[in-house]
């Protein structure tokens, strides 16, 4: 008897293994990563299998070599802020959600800016279009940042990206 109930719990375990594990690599694949020079950023969904018009969580994990700085909110017209946009396509509503920015004093401008360095992690939310049919899709964005150091700034950038989801 006690070795059938440990047959039974030793399959049991390695079942429900195979599910996390599963589902971990389900997850991993709603995702995608950018790199433009001295910026990459990992942007993921929380989930690889969707539903028209539910929402799904987004995660923005943005990597920043040392010495350089990318910009966050309120900045001035000169300068571009650090974004992600989806692309309304299949995205009924978003909204990402940045942590504020470190105000910086740059002697060179004479301005005080609000900027992110190392990293930042944003998090928020999309809504699968409520119209959206059954099938594997890729949803589109852009991810947009100004990428400087304390000698100069280079041209703003615009990444498009796509993350692989199934909507069921």
């Amino acid at each position: 008897m006690k070795m059938k109930l440990h047959r039974s719990l030793s399959a049991l375990i390695a079942v429900l293994a195979v599910a996390l594990l599963a589902r971990a690599a389900l997850a991993a694949d709603a995702a995608t990563t950018v790199q433009a020079q001295n910026v990459q950023a990992k942007i993921a969904l929380a989930n690889a299998k969707v539903a028209p018009g539910h929402e799904v969580g987004v995660k923005v994990d943005i990597a920043i070599d040392p010495g350089w700085h990318i910009y966050g909110n309120p900045v001035p017209e000169d300068f571009v802020p650090t974004s992600v946009e989806f692309d309304q396509r299949m995205i009924a509503q978003q909204r990402i959600k940045f942590p504020a920015p470190t105000p910086v004093k740059f002697e060179g401008l004479g301005q005080t800016l609000p900027v992110y360095q190392n990293s930042v992690h944003a998090t928020g939310a999309v809504m699968i279009d409520p119209k959206s049919k059954p099938g594997d899709y890729q949803i589109a964005g852009t991810f947009k940042f100004q990428e400087c150091n304390d000698n100069i700034c280079k041209i703003p950038q615009a990444v498009k990206f796509e993350i692989p989801v199934t909507i069921e």
